[in-house]
């Protein structure tokens, strides 16, 4: 599973930076705070090994993906794009999801911390640590169960869509670039 922490959701905004990455896999969880080039570097490296990665929306992380790096050739899977497939009428967030398939609750404090205002680069490493794993590790759990519930129909569309997703990622990154 993979998940960036950003100073903002929207990605073209002239002051938006990642903060940080984490990476799951079966075994480790890597953490990286972008408080340097070389912890960038470092990441970036570390981002291309898996041969395929899960994200949790896939629009916003392969632009940012494009944007930092200028990565867009991946393999991936999104599991909000397996959600929505399974049912497009409930919520798609993370952590509902992760409450929902995997009885794990987590991320209340750090949203009181945002809705205070507070600046995600001034939030304490540890707790940044924590919850940005908790969304890589909790990605990567997801998978498999999402996964599982599409009906065979639904597999050739959520491929389909998927195609469509990198498609509607470059167009948006070329379109604020041309700007």
């Amino acid at each position: 599973g993979t998940d960036f922490e950003t100073n903002h959701t929207e990605i073209f905004r002239a002051n938006f930076a990642p903060v940080s990455v984490a990476l799951a896999t079966r075994d480790k969880i890597y953490f990286i705070r972008f408080d340097s080039l070389r912890k960038m570097m470092l990441a970036k490296d570390l981002f291309l090994a898996p041969k395929v990665h899960i994200f949790h929306d896939y629009l916003f992380d392969g632009l940012v993906l494009k944007k930092v790096w200028g990565i867009h050739a991946l393999k991936y899977e999104d599991t909000m794009l397996l959600s929505y497939l399974i049912d497009e009428n409930r919520p798609k967030g993370l952590k509902y999801l992760a409450s929902v398939y995997l009885n794990l609750w987590y991320g209340s404090e750090m949203k009181k911390k945002f809705k205070a205002k507070e600046d995600i680069t001034q939030i304490n490493e540890d707790e940044l640590a924590l919850y940005n794993a908790t969304d890589a590790f909790a990605t990567l759990l997801l998978y498999p169960k999402l996964w599982n519930e599409l009906k065979e129909f639904q597999k050739p569309l959520y491929r389909m869509l998927k195609k469509f997703q990198k498609i509607c990622a470059e167009i948006e990154h070329f379109r604020f670039n041309e700007m």
